[in-house]
């Protein structure tokens, strides 16, 4: 009981760490005056990470849901990432007074082995992981979702997936037998790949995620299509939730109530001019008042028409005699109609 608050402060925390190392680096990147292709593109993906690490950060603190022991590595190495960049400028690269910087000391700027282009690779890879983590978080608090948006999610996330195992190789290819690092050094290059794999996996069970709730719809729209309430009347309120498809060509009185908070689904249909429609949840009460009400209404253009014949007061009487107190109680007088 004791180790879910712990378990929940540690990812919100590494998550504002990570967000402050981003914001670090960002704001030293950004203080070079005419910086080449290169470090711009770098700057518009700390961006990005930073838009991403904040809305994560909140979310963290919001929902209890996320999958926690996953992120708490990757935003470690993404923290750690943006605070050893940030160290490599400040020695290796030159600070004249007018803040500018030839592109070739850009260029020999390396990180665990890797250039600047390397680098926002790797951003680019935590960046997508964390961006699936809040989108998956929002897709699950949602009664439904468009198609083309899932559809949407699913291009952005194969796209990352595919980015993410390409730089993979290339983190392979540096991890060998020539690369020239120190202990310390190779042993963060390890790590730093073991956090693109966990990017990988997140983005693969995001992109899966995906799949379930465009199943899930789909079964619930084949149910909403193919259910008659007339030829299983007794199939309405067997599971969490009920589904109804209701059609009148004539002056419908439809109830579709819910008095014990089950979920409803579906849709009504009616043609004629005169009809009513009660749909959603109320107590038992209310269903029988709106009853009485809705009897009312559709009844009370016949009863002026008898009136005018001479013949309501015989009709009126017929109705209150043959209708049980129960039923008059429940859902009003009624009318006796032409054979």
């Amino acid at each position: 009981m004791e180790s879910t608050p712990t378990l929940g402060c540690r990812p919100a925390n590494l998550a504002v760490s990570a967000l402050s190392a981003s914001r670090a680096l960002y704001s030293r990147v950004d203080s070079f005056q005419s910086p080449p292709t290169s470090v711009r593109e770098l700057l518009q993906e700390l961006r990005a990470l930073m838009d991403a690490l904040g809305g994560l950060s909140d979310t963290i603190g919001a929902v209890t849901d996320v999958d926690l022991p996953t992120l708490e590595s990757t935003l470690s190495r993404c923290g750690v990432a943006c605070e050893k960049f940030k160290e490599e400028i400040g020695k290796h690269l030159p600070y004249p007074d007018d803040g500018s910087v030839s592109p070739r000391y850009w260029a020999r700027l390396r990180y665990m082995g890797g250039n600047i282009v390397n680098f926002r690779l790797l951003l680019s890879g935590y960046r997508s992981a964390f961006e699936a983590t809040l989108v998956s978080t929002h897709l699950r608090h949602q009664s439904f979702v468009a198609p083309e948006i899932l559809e949407h999610h699913k291009n952005l996330i194969k796209v990352a997936g595919s980015d993410i195992e390409v730089f993979l190789e290339c983190l392979d290819d540096e991890i060998g037998p020539k690369i020239d690092l120190d202990t310390s050094e190779f042993q963060q290059l390890k790590e730093q790949r073991l956090g693109m794999d966990n990017c990988l996996e997140i983005c693969t069970r995001f992109f899966d995620s995906i799949g379930l709730i465009e199943v899930k719809q789909e079964e619930n729209d084949q149910a909403s299509e193919s259910y008659d309430p007339t030829a299983y009347p007794g199939e309405c309120g067997k599971g969490s939730f009920s589904t109804f498809n209701n059609y009148s060509t004539g002056d419908a009185v439809i109830f579709t109530v819910s008095t014990d908070k089950r979920t409803i689904h579906g849709s009504n249909k009616a043609l004629g001019w005169r009809s009513r429609f009660l749909v959603g949840h109320c107590n038992d009460k209310s269903l029988q008042q709106v009853s009485k009400d809705f009897a009312f209404t559709n009844t009370g253009h016949l009863e002026q028409k008898e009136s005018s014949t001479g013949s309501n007061t015989s009709r009126t009487a017929d109705n209150q005699n043959s209708c049980q107190p129960e039923f008059l109680q429940r859902y009003g007088r009624g009318f006796v109609v032409s054979k």
